[in-house]
């Protein structure tokens, strides 16, 4: 996947900025993962775009975006990776995505595998394969390519029907009341 990021230089011009990865790509097993890019409150244009990567910065700490952050990011999803009857990720994959996508282990709900909830709300769009959309209460609903997605922080769990990938942007919101007690 090629990364462009355009930005202007000292005179005002318009430049390109070609990136192959960010600090936050991952491959573990049954899942690719790749941070584009993220917005902070305070930044109009990202300041250093010509050679910064807000992924790598210290402000950028968790997958979920804190209120009035934003973050781009694309998922792959590879079910046929899985091993039956094992978790996911081993232990070795688990301190990695610790390190690297921190947050992430801690927002699913173990009662419930792949159930979570965020303090965003999350604009996704299905670029390819299919995929089972769960919430609460045992509804779903299976969704394909050009499907789009709104999710307003309800608590929620992907099921891929085969490969799958997905372009994400998740704006991080203040918590109310009614999700504090299970978004994290």
């Amino acid at each position: 996947m090629k990364r462009v990021i355009t930005y202007r230089d000292a005179q005002g011009l318009g430049r390109l900025r070609l990136s192959q990865a960010s600090a936050r790509d991952l491959d573990v097993t049954a899942v690719g993962w790749r941070e584009i890019w993220s917005t902070f409150p305070e930044d109009a244009c990202y300041p250093h775009a010509a050679d910064g990567d807000p992924t790598c910065e210290p402000r950028w700490r968790s997958v979920f975006p804190a209120p009035g952050q934003t973050i781009f990011r694309v998922l792959e999803y590879r079910p046929e990776e899985a091993r039956a009857g094992e978790p996911i990720w081993s232990e070795r994959e688990q301190e990695t995505i610790q390190a690297c996508l921190p947050g992430l282990l801690e927002s699913l709900d173990p009662q419930e595998p792949g159930m979570h909830a965020t303090h965003s709300v999350d604009y996704i769009v299905i670029i390819s394969g299919a995929i089972v959309l769960d919430v609460d209460g045992g509804a779903s609903i299976e969704l394909g390519p050009g499907d789009v997605v709104v999710q307003n922080g309800a608590r929620h769990a992907w099921r891929p029907l085969g490969r799958v990938t997905m372009a994400c942007v998740l704006v991080g919101v203040a918590a109310d009341h009614a999700t504090t007690r299970t978004a994290r």
